[in-house]
């Protein structure tokens, strides 16, 4: 089959679910073109000169969505697959949907942004979703996180420093409460990601996300500062993070809270296949079925458990290096390839790439669209970002 993807509008994290959607595709002998959403923005907020606000990413969205028709119209794709996007604008669908191309979604942010993602399910054909809560729960097709086989896989580690214990992800308050909590005194441990400069008095002003629980912004700010002198780099491309993993005894994965969630994220799927450091990580209902009868021993039930494992398996290289394995064994076969797979045939078992299926979603874009727009754009500008 013949299929463009819109790649998401980050240029980390969801990109590389992008990325392995694409290179699975690709390896199961389908021509695949990727669409790159993060240059487009870019360009056009370039070209627009607009204040960075959330209403002009709005404008910048709807501009740099509509380009999308051009690509479709020359690849002539048998479906559009859409990963991720929220970012995208709903007016860039029902261009697509005119030309009467199926477009498959594979949202990556549930159940955290389900209200979003019920919105933008309106204007796609066939939803796929990493949540297996929120799948049943909207009869979503169920796609689990998943690592990369080119990617994720054991070997030595270049890594410039090789960490007790590592952890790669975003300053979530809840992570942060959890790290803070813990005595590190004779750990090597090392943060990386989105952890901003806990000199800057405004990265307390609005933490990264608001929960009716957030503690006071001074608390905040202490327990931040606690974890910032763990702070070891910034974000990490696949493969610095591929051999942090296999430079360190224990890699951490620690859950952004949500009540409804029990999927479990990427981080799990890539630490269990790299084969380097021990998956250490907080308790999602999934995790019982992929780790088995031995679940328990990867997972803390709070900061002190969390602490307790660490020193326990820092201290135990046996019963590390057996667990190491044994996850390395119970993640086989969970790889894009694998979802890939599902997701195919899935579309061919509807028959989809008959005339009659490809129906225009019933979604109202003007909900999103925006009202004014004072900034014309030409041709020239385009060109001249």
């Amino acid at each position: 089959m013949r299929i463009l993807i819109c790649q998401p509008a980050s240029s980390w994290s969801t990109a590389d679910v992008g990325r392995g959607y694409s290179e699975a595709l690709k390896r199961a002998g389908h021509t695949v073109q990727d669409w790159r959403f993060d240059r487009r923005l870019n360009l056009m907020a370039k070209a627009l000169d607009l204040p960075s606000t959330d209403e002009s990413l709005i404008t910048i969205s709807y501009h740099a969505s509509r380009m999308l028709v051009e690509d479709v119209v020359d690849f002539v794709p048998d479906f559009v697959l859409m990963v991720s996007g929220l970012v995208f604008h709903p007016a860039g669908l029902q261009l697509v949907t005119k030309l009467q191309v199926p477009i498959v979604s594979i949202f990556t942010e549930s159940p955290y942004n389900i209200e979003d993602e019920e919105y933008f399910s309106r204007f796609i054909n066939l939803v796929a979703t990493n949540d297996g809560q929120a799948a049943k729960e909207k009869g979503w097709l169920h796609l689990p996180p998943s690592y990369d086989p080119a990617i994720h896989y054991p070997g030595l580690s270049i890594a410039k420093r090789k960490h007790d214990v590592v952890f790669t992800g975003t300053a979530w308050p809840e992570r942060v409460k959890t790290f803070s909590s813990i005595n590190w005194e004779g750990i090597d441990f090392g943060l990386y990601g989105l952890w901003p400069d806990p000199d800057n008095v405004t990265t307390f002003e609005r933490p990264p996300v608001q929960r009716p629980n957030l503690q006071s912004n001074k608390v905040w700010e202490d327990m931040y500062k606690v974890c910032a002198k763990h702070i070891a780099g910034s974000l990490t491309s696949p493969d610095q993070t591929l051999h942090l993993y296999r430079g360190s005894k224990i890699c951490i994965n620690d859950h952004r809270s949500h009540p409804t969630a029990t999927s479990l994220g990427p981080r799990v799927y890539e630490v269990l296949a790299v084969g380097g450091g021990l998956l250490l990580t907080d308790y999602r209902e999934e995790i019982e079925e992929l780790l088995g009868p031995l679940w328990l021993d990867f997972v803390y039930k709070d900061p002190a458990d969390l602490e307790r494992k660490i020193r326990y398996y820092l201290n135990n290289d046996e019963a590390r290096n057996y667990l190491v394995e044994y996850g390395k064994q119970r993640v086989s076969g969970q790889t894009f390839d694998a979802r890939v797979k599902t997701l195919v045939e899935h579309i061919q078992q509807r028959g989809w790439l008959a005339e009659d299926a490809r129906a225009q979603a019933h979604g109202d874009s003007t909900i999103w669209q925006p009202s004014t727009f004072e900034t014309p754009l030409s041709i020239s500008a385009g060109l001249q970002a």
